[in-house]
């Protein structure tokens, strides 16, 4: 097909003025008709600054105000960050057996089985958030790709929810589903240790069937105890109680000082 420079150009023009038109839909963008004066809008330049494509940041605004965590994580789950990852034919029994399995289950299970890609990350980010046992290899290497770019899309989530105000609820849940990326636990999970330096699945597991199931507790229990519950040696015990202790400690205190005021300390 032979194009003049003229036509080649108008093409060019024309697919540059669709996707500006796409993106000033959905409040990426300021686009002057008149002028053609362009500026990003802060949804936008949230998209820029988390790399986030552009059908992801359609997906967020398709939010109600309403929706809990498993229905953030699903939206999560479906973004385009995650299209590489691809579901085989042979991952289907594992997963769906992660999905319902009656002793190691996921906390919200999906319905039915395993069928989408979005279904299976689903499953493996809660798996790993549950600190539920995942032997499959392949599954080690897209746990690694997903949460590296999860950790992009819920923190801009999170920020996007700030500047649109759909409400509190769905804030708050945005907010509790990044900490979770980052942790890599859920936020009422009794795997706190996993966060600490040398401490994996197997052994968080074994702190949480000795009763360890918090910092407090951890910190307050004698090192050798631990190295001995660890199966480990001198001073891992030691050196495990000081990380707790050197964590930051916060408090918030609320009075009222009225029927209507109170005051945050």
């Amino acid at each position: 097909m032979d194009l003049s420079k003229e036509k080649i150009e108008r093409k060019l023009q024309d697919m540059c003025i669709k996707e500006l038109n796409g993106l000033s839909k959905y409040k990426l963008i300021y686009m002057d008709d008149d002028s053609f004066d362009l500026r990003p809008t802060d949804t936008g330049r949230l998209m820029a600054r988390y790399y986030l494509a552009f059908e992801t940041m359609k997906s967020f605004s398709t939010l109600t105000g309403n929706e809990n965590l498993p229905e953030l994580l699903a939206l999560v789950s479906s973004c385009k960050e995650f299209e590489d990852i691809q579901l085989r034919v042979n991952e289907k029994k594992i997963l769906n057996d992660l999905n319902k399995s009656k002793t190691t289950s996921i906390r919200f299970p999906l319905p039915g089985k395993i069928k989408t890609r979005a279904m299976k990350i689903n499953c493996l980010i809660q798996a790993t958030f549950g600190c539920l046992p995942i032997t499959e290899p392949t599954f080690n290497q897209d746990i690694a790709k997903i949460f590296r770019s999860g950790i992009r899309v819920t923190q801009c989530l999170a920020e996007y929810l700030r500047f649109d105000t759909k409400g509190f609820s769905v804030l708050y849940n945005a907010i509790v589903l990044g900490k979770c990326f980052k942790a890599r636990l859920w936020e009422n999970s009794k795997h706190v240790s996993r966060q600490l330096d040398k401490i994996g699945v197997t052994l968080s597991t074994v702190f949480v069937n000795a009763g360890i199931t918090s910092f407090e507790s951890l910190a307050n229990t004698n090192p050798r105890e631990l190295e001995l519950i660890l199966n480990r040696n001198p001073p891992f015990g030691s050196i495990l109680v000081d990380s707790v202790k050197h964590l930051p400690q916060y408090e918030i205190e609320a009075e009222q000082v009225s029927r209507f005021l109170c005051s945050v300390i």
